[in-house]
């Protein structure tokens, strides 16, 4: 007995088989429900309940930003998907096991991938943008950065300093002096103006010297990337005078950094702009920030910082420890490079060791600024220990001494002055020598 015919006006549902009404039904579901999980993530992702997630208290304006437009995009998204499902459900190729199994593939893995990247993507717009990676120095500044760092608004100019425009031809009758050094020269968490390089060149200008104050400093640099800077870029400057601020975690580096050795990456290079994945996407920075949580605790920055102050209380608790040791004489080698290069070119060269906030409490305890100090007099160049010369600026402002620091070794407003005044003699007299550049 014959089959009769299909008749063209049947609806394709009946043309189905089990199998194809069971893929079609599969499909159907998991894209519904797909549908309607990223409208719901999208009415729920709001600005409070963002940075909760992502455990930002105070998220920037960007990010806020940026929240507003991934709501809808995860809203549109949805509507898309549901308004796919609504009109072609009855279409003949949702029997298809093919496309049951991509809306397996979506329900299951894909659409919670871009539900996860798109609520913590605005958060990679959290962390300032201010440092690119470099093949030499492991990182450096963007030039023409303008962002915040450390609570602070941060302008970089276009060589890649912070600071005024300048011209690195040096203009008649100035006087240059390069700063080299890492946050504490740059600033951290203090305006321009506040930092003691700004201070010194105000200073020595009253004195009635025409000097120019370039602040070479970025953070998280060391000697070793200091002497490349000053070979590569900052003699191109024409410095009368160079100016190393000796910090005592420049020493700690050579504990974790993967070029000596370690597995620690920066938090310049980890968040160097084109190098790290959190960058750009949501699931990396929140990966990212994970482990940061996981090693320093809920406040990375404060963690990190105190972790640092740790391993640096060992180059001064344990100064004849093996690796302490071999970290100073690590150290010292780049040291002696920036001392010959400068030498060589009979550019005057001062070192400036700058003390952590804990050894105020323990003036005693000075071990890494006499190493130093040694080293500055078996190559006959001068040093200044900051050391004392805070304790004793603290007597005579009447202040507990803590007050020149905003937090474990950076410089705060006061601290900037009291550094800058006590430099300023030393600095006019390096300027006016004879035999100078």
């Amino acid at each position: 007995m014959s089959r009769p015919a299909k008749s063209a006006a049947e609806p394709p549902e009946a043309t189905m088989g089990p199998t194809g009404h069971r893929y079609a039904r599969v499909s159907t579901a998991l894209l519904s429900v797909t549908a309607m999980a990223l409208v719901a993530v999208g009415l729920l992702y709001t600005d409070h309940r963002a940075a909760a997630i992502a455990n930002v208290p105070s998220p920037r304006a960007a990010v806020l930003d940026a929240i507003a437009t991934t709501r809808w995009t995860l809203l549109l998204s949805g509507a898309v998907i549901g308004l796919f499902v609504l009109t072609v459900r009855r279409a003949r190729f949702f029997q298809s096991a093919t496309l049951a199994r991509f809306a397996l593939l979506i329900g299951l893995f894909a659409a919670p991938l871009f539900a996860a990247e798109m609520v913590f993507r605005p958060f990679t717009k959290q962390t300032p943008m201010l440092f690119t990676a470099d093949d030499e120095l492991g990182w450096r500044l963007i030039p023409n950065a303008a962002t915040t760092w450390g609570g602070v608004a941060v302008r970089i100019n276009a060589h890649g300093l912070r600071g005024p425009e300048l011209d690195y031809a040096k203009p008649a009758g100035r006087k240059r002096i390069l700063f080299l050094g890492d946050s504490v020269t740059f600033g951290y968490r203090v305006g321009y103006d506040d930092t003691f390089v700004a201070h010194a060149q105000r200073l020595l200008r009253a004195r009635g010297m025409p000097a120019e104050a370039i602040n070479g400093g970025v953070g998280g640099y060391s000697p070793w990337q200091q002497g490349i800077y000053l070979r590569r870029e900052g003699v191109r400057f024409d410095p009368d005078l160079v100016v190393v601020s000796f910090v005592l975690n420049d020493v700690v580096d050579y504990f974790s950094l993967p070029r000596f050795g370690g597995r620690t990456i920066t938090s310049q290079l980890s968040r160097a702009g084109g190098t790290s994945l959190a960058r750009h996407s949501g699931l990396a920075w929140f990966a990212y920030q994970l482990f940061g949580r996981a090693r320093y605790g809920d406040d990375v920055a404060a963690g990190a910082a105190w972790q640092q102050t740790l391993t640096v209380r060992r180059t001064v608790l344990e100064p004849e420890s093996p690796d302490v040791v071999k970290a100073w004489e690590v150290t010292s080698g780049h040291l002696e490079e920036i001392v010959t290069f400068c030498q060589d070119r009979r550019i005057p060269l001062l070192l400036v060791a700058f003390p952590y906030r804990f050894q105020l409490a323990m003036p005693e305890q000075r071990a890494p600024q006499q190493r130093l100090a040694a080293f500055a007099k078996r190559h006959g160049v001068p040093m200044i220990d900051l050391l004392p010369v805070m304790l004793s600026a603290g007597a005579q402002e009447g202040v507990q001494p803590s007050e020149f620091f905003v937090d474990y070794d950076h410089l705060s407003p006061l601290g900037g002055r009291v550094v800058a005044s006590h430099l300023a003699a030393p600095l006019h007299r390096l300027l006016s020598a004879p035999g100078g550049n």
